[in-house]
C-alpha cells in the first residue's frame, strides 16, 4: 500500500479503542447535548459520533447538534432564489470506483482529492470532464501524533520554504482544482501564525482559489485568516458520516438541508465510506423545490 494511504482507512470507527478519560468525559457531554437536541427538534435518539479529527467534541460547530435559529440575514438568501447546500466528499483519489459513483449522482457534489493519492490526477481530470468542482484536500498537522497525514503534510514547525514547496507540489498533483480544504489539521489550523503563513503562500500560488475550513476542531482559524487574505472563504456546517451508517448519513443530509434553508447556505462534508456512498445514492432531498444542491458561490460566507 503506498505511503500515506493507510490513513484513508482510519476514521472515527477505529478511534474508539484509543479513548482517554478526558475524551470519554467530552463524549458523555456530547451524548447529553444530542439527547436534548433530539427532544427539541424531534426524531430518533442516536449515539454520539466518536471522538476524532473530524469531530473533536464540538458543540454546534460539527453539525451533530442543530444550531439555534439565527436572526441574521446573509447575502446568500438575498442573492439566490433557493437556499444552497454544498456537499463535499473528502479523501478521494485512491479508488476510481468512488469517483465514478459520485459522478453518477443526479446532483453535483464537490470532490476533495488528496494530492498524495495514487490516482489524484486521473480523478481530477475525470471530475473536470464531468463538470464537477475539485478541491485540493491538503494534509495538515493533527493534534494526535498517531494520526498520519501522509505526503505533502504541512506542520507548524515547517520553514516557509518547505511550506511553499509542499503546497506547490500538492497543487500540481490535482489539476483543475478551484479551491483547497484541510485534511486533518486540528493542530495546524488552530495555530494562527502557521495558518497566516499558509494563506499568504496560497495567495502567491493560487490567488483565485476558494478556501474551505473543514473545522476538524472548533479552535480553527483557517476561515478567519482566509477572509483576511481576501479569499472566498467557507466553513463546514455538518459532517455527514461521524456515524458511518446509511440511516445516520441520511439524517445528517436532511439536517444540512434544514441549515441551508435557515441560513441561506450550508456546507456538508462526507467521506467515501460505503455507507455514505449508499446514502447519497438514495437521498431524495436534493429534488425538493425549496433547496438547491450545487457548487460554491462566487462570494464567501459572511
Amino acid at each position: 500500500m503506498p505511503e500515506g494511504v493507510m490513513y484513508l482507512h482510519e476514521g472515527p470507527r477505529h478511534l474508539a479503542e484509543r479513548r482517554e478519560p478526558r475524551e470519554l468525559e467530552m463524549l458523555s457531554d456530547r451524548l447529553a447535548r444530542d439527547l436534548a437536541d433530539r427532544v427539541r427538534y424531534g426524531g430518533m435518539f442516536s449515539s454520539p459520533p466518536p471522538f476524532s479529527e473530524r469531530g473533536d467534541a464540538q458543540s454546534g460547530a460539527d453539525g451533530s447538534n442543530m444550531p439555534e435559529p439565527s436572526d441574521k440575514t446573509d447575502g446568500f438568501r438575498e442573492k439566490d432564489k433557493d437556499p444552497l447546500l454544498v456537499i463535499v466528499i473528502d479523501d478521494l483519489g485512491e479508488n476510481m470506483a468512488h469517483i465514478r459513483r459520485l459522478l453518477a449522482l443526479p446532483y453535483p457534489v464537490t470532490l476533495a482529492i488528496w494530492p498524495g493519492a495514487t490516482h489524484a490526477g486521473k480523478s481530477a481530470e475525470l471530475a473536470h470532464a464531468a463538470g464537477r468542482r475539485v478541491l485540493v484536500h491538503m494534509p495538515m498537522q493533527p493534534c494526535d501524533p498517531r494520526q498520519k497525514m501522509g505526503k505533502f503534510g504541512l506542520t507548524v514547525d515547517m520553514p516557509e520554504s518547505g511550506l511553499a514547496s509542499r503546497l506547490r507540489q500538492a497543487l500540481a498533483r490535482v489539476p483543475h482544482a478551484v479551491g483547497i480544504n484541510n485534511h486533518m489539521g486540528s493542530c495546524f489550523t488552530s495555530d494562527e501564525i502557521s495558518v497566516s503563513r499558509f494563506c499568504r503562500e496560497l495567495r502567491r500560488q493560487a490567488p483565485d482559489f476558494l478556501v474551505l475550513d473543514s473545522l476538524t476542531l472548533d479552535t480553527s482559524v483557517l476561515y478567519e485568516q482566509a477572509q483576511k487574505q481576501e479569499f472566498r472563504a467557507f466553513r463546514r456546517d455538518v459532517f455527514l458520516d461521524d456515524i458511518a451508517e446509511r440511516k445516520a448519513v441520511l439524517r445528517e443530509l436532511d439536517k444540512a438541508a434544514v441549515l441551508a434553508r435557515r441560513n441561506g447556505m450550508a456546507v456538508a462534508i462526507g467521506h467515501p465510506y460505503p455507507e455514505t456512498l449508499a446514502a447519497l445514492a438514495v437521498w431524495k432531498g436534493y429534488s425538493r423545490p425549496d433547496l438547491k444542491v450545487g457548487d460554491f458561490p462566487d462570494v464567501g460566507q459572511p
